[in-house]
């Protein structure tokens, strides 16, 4: 009784791909299987020849293994990013994160900071950007580092003057000495 079942699911087992026809769909002849580019930022992680099968990695992913198709958190170049990101990476790093290029250039030109907040450097590359805060100039735009004191009043509050001395460049915040909506005793 064993031997039949064993002779009869072992027929069975030869006898399913013939059955099922091609377990593996190769495309043939079928008009709708043009290779198709994938969207920026889409990535293929596989060894298979046309990027359209297999793994694809989404916008911020990048293919840890062609191999096995992983795909990994992060970037290695704006390839995994779409086309409104670039791979913004620290120095010395090789994995980056896709950032809004509208951030990346308000953070290069100092747009959406604070009164007395200024950039530095350049904001595509992390180890020589800084944001200088108040009562802070940037003292050198390559390497993004910002020193104490004041050029004009872009490095202060909106309640501080830039004072320097008369033959000096750098000067130091400073608080107004009156306030904006203060009257004078003329005007009682």
């Amino acid at each position: 009784m064993r031997r039949t079942l064993l002779l009869i699911g072992s027929i069975s087992l030869l006898l399913l791909p013939l059955g099922c026809g091609v377990m593996a769909d190769t495309g043939g002849d079928r008009e709708d299987r043009e290779d198709r580019k994938l969207a920026q930022g889409y990535t293929p992680c596989n060894d298979f020849p046309n990027p359209t099968y297999g793994v694809i990695c989404h916008p911020n992913q990048y293919c840890g293994s062609q191999r096995f198709g992983t795909c990994y958190t992060g970037c290695l170049s704006d390839d995994n990013c779409t086309d409104e990101q670039a791979c913004y990476k620290s120095s010395g790093q090789n994995l980056g994160t896709c950032t809004s290029r509208a951030l990346l250039e308000a953070r290069r030109t100092g747009e959406n900071l604070d009164p007395g907040y200024t950039s530095c450097g350049d904001p595509l590359n992390a180890s020589r950007f800084a944001i200088c805060h108040p009562g802070q100039y940037c003292s050198s735009d390559y390497f993004g580092s910002c020193t104490l004191g004041c050029l004009s009043e872009l490095n202060c509050t909106e309640r501080q003057d830039c004072v320097k001395a008369p033959t000096k460049h750098v000067g130091a915040c400073t608080s107004s000495t009156a306030p904006a909506n203060a009257t004078s005793s003329d005007e009682i």
